[in-house]
């Protein structure tokens, strides 16, 4: 009987041993589960973290071609720009030098035979000026007439 009161005892030390690691071992699990759920907390923010570096790097990388596209443009502005700039000055140029043309007299541009030539020419074209003008009274005054006669 005396076994039996041991083995009795033993029997509930036994059970009593195994309330208490049943304990623990809810108390681990609960720790265990509470560590997973902060662990895939922590993965699914190092997700939503390493997306976001994803997403910066595209930014960045979108940036600065963005940036040599703009630099590239402004390059060839710039070309333009100086071209335009050389333009305007051969125009300036151009503009001084034929001021300069058109203060001085035509007959200084002329060869001597030109001169002879316009000096011989002035007298006729001065006669043929006054016959045009004769010419162009002698019309009105021809077309005065005809008017009263219609």
């Amino acid at each position: 009987m005396n076994i039996i009161r041991q083995n009795a005892m033993s029997i509930t030390t036994k059970e009593n041993e195994l309330h208490d690691v049943r304990s623990e071992l809810q108390v681990i699990d609960k720790e265990i589960n509470e560590i997973v759920a902060e662990q895939q907390k922590d993965d699914a923010e190092l997700a939503h973290d390493r997306s976001e570096l994803e997403q910066l790097k595209q930014d960045i990388a979108n940036a600065n071609k963005h940036k040599q596209n703009i630099s590239k443009a402004l390059e060839k502005k710039g070309k333009l720009l100086a071209n335009v700039q050389t333009q305007i000055d051969q125009v300036k140029a151009n503009i001084s030098m034929k001021r300069d043309e058109m203060g001085t007299e035509l007959v200084d541009h002329l060869s001597p035979e030109e001169k002879d030539l316009l000096s011989r020419l002035n007298p006729e074209i001065a006669d043929l000026k006054e016959k045009l003008i004769a010419c162009r009274a002698n019309r009105v005054e021809t077309e005065t007439r005809k008017e009263r006669r219609d």
